[in-house]
């Protein structure tokens, strides 16, 4: 007795197929995503912060800041920038980074931006200094915030 190709099952396994290939879409595109919006900033975060506690301490005056808004109908995000002169090995150096993320964007998430706005716009009274941290095997590279931002990782974990 020859043996027959049932239509109902060709097309069941056909729909299990394009089932299965969706869902292998679907998750690497979520893969992709979560790690690029969540693991790779926290493991670089993460990375920053363990090197800059071999960085040292160096006095910087502070030549500008500025705290740029972005309002959006559901939320408004603020990113500070700022501009400091510092000297080491007798050289001098102007830097722009505040905190660990060398690719910090605007957020929300707390008042850390504004915070260190206010700090920067105090310290640029003549006289003045903040206390910055500078790479010494690399000393154009400085940040003002050696600090994790733990509200911010939180933030990030879920992406991960």
């Amino acid at each position: 007795m020859a043996r027959e190709n049932k239509p109902e099952k060709i097309d069941t396994l056909g729909k299990r197929l394009g089932m299965l290939l969706f869902s292998g879409l679907f998750a690497v595109a979520f893969g992709l995503g979560g790690y690029f919006a969540g693991l790779q900033p926290l493991a670089q975060t993460l990375r920053a912060a363990l090197q800059v506690r071999s960085w040292q301490p160096v006095a910087a005056q502070v030549l500008g800041t500025e705290l740029k808004r972005h309002t959006s109908s559901d939320s408004t995000t603020y990113r500070v920038h700022a501009h400091y002169r510092y000297e080491f090995a007798g050289r001098q150096y102007e830097g722009t980074r505040v905190g660990l993320d060398p690719s910090a964007g605007a957020d929300n998430i707390g008042d850390w931006h504004q915070h260190w706005h206010g700090l920067l716009q105090s310290a640029q009274s003549p006289g003045q200094s903040i206390t910055i941290m500078v790479n010494p095997h690399a000393p154009s590279q400085a940040l003002i915030d050696p600090s994790i931002r733990w509200g911010l990782q939180m933030f990030r974990v879920p992406f991960a």
